[in-house]
């Protein structure tokens, strides 16, 4: 991940998020509309906070979702740059995964929403892909 940067672009992607979530209350904050909309006559803080809260699940949902794809891309392009070095992981991943008692194939939509990174069966099948590519060049040179 260090030579592709994913961890800079990473970073980078969560301070974006972290940055989405704070100029949104700071602008929900000051807004009377808000605290009114919701039967309050005054602006305490710890109530606008609440409020926020409530209101900021939605796109935090997307937020996560992003990042989830991201990362999961991630993952392939690290996998891909390993092969190219001439590192089959398709073993040691298998074994990470045993060892952690992971779920190879999860429910495709759970996975989507939640993981970080993308289930062993689509890497295995992706790695497989890359190195029959590879073979494929390989005969033709």
């Amino acid at each position: 991940h260090w030579k592709l940067s994913h961890t800079l672009k990473g970073m980078l992607l969560n301070e974006l998020q972290i940055f989405v979530f704070f100029y949104l209350f700071s602008h929900m904050l000051t807004s009377e509309q808000m605290y009114y909309s919701f039967g309050f006559s005054s602006k305490p803080v710890f109530v606008g906070l609440m409020l926020f809260m409530l209101l900021f699940q939605p796109v935090n949902a997307v937020l996560s979702l992003i990042h989830n794809a991201v990362s999961r891309h991630f993952e392939y392009q690290a996998d891909e740059y390993a092969l190219d070095l001439g590192m089959d992981l398709r073993d040691p991943l298998c074994k990470i995964h045993m060892n952690n008692l992971s779920n190879f194939n999860p429910d495709p939509y759970y996975s989507t929403f939640y993981s970080s990174h993308p289930p062993l069966v689509l890497r295995l099948k992706a790695i497989t892909s890359l190195i029959e590519r590879q073979q494929v060049k390989q005969k033709v040179n």
